[in-house]
């Protein structure tokens, strides 16, 4: 009985527990991880930060365009996400979506299909078929 009582006592007593100690009260108390604390934290944020990935991701990169804000804005070589934002609008060898919107007003020879509108509007000679 004392010798069943004594190795109840050694599984279950942090204080009698020393060879053991790294294996019990390592995984079961929080406050003696101390050793392997380390390894335990980080095995278990590898895990979290799956799911909080976008989270942290997000607020650090809100951070570092804070920094590269200026970068971004006046560096055209980096401005790759905001390409069609900044190039698109200041590059007119880029504007090729926008080809229609500014030729067509600006370019009179463009404004073909146009002509009738304006002809027939401005022109007193046309208005007199109508």
């Amino acid at each position: 009985m004392d010798r069943h009582t004594n190795v109840l006592n050694t599984v279950l007593n942090p204080k009698v527990v020393k060879t053991h100690e790294q294996e019990y009260t390592g995984v079961l108390y929080p406050e003696v991880l101390k050793t392997h604390e380390q390894d335990f934290t980080d095995v278990l944020n590898l895990k979290v930060l799956k799911t909080h990935e976008q989270e942290y991701t997000d607020v650090l990169n809100l951070k570092v365009l804070k920094t590269h804000e200026q970068e971004d804005v006046l560096n055209p070589e980096v401005v790759k996400t905001h390409e069609q934002e900044y190039t698109d609008v200041l590059n007119p060898k880029v504007l090729k979506t926008h080809e229609q919107d500014f030729t067509d007003v600006l370019n009179l020879k463009v404004l073909k299909t146009h002509e009738q509108e304006y002809t027939d509007v401005l022109n007193p000679e046309v208005l007199k078929t109508h």
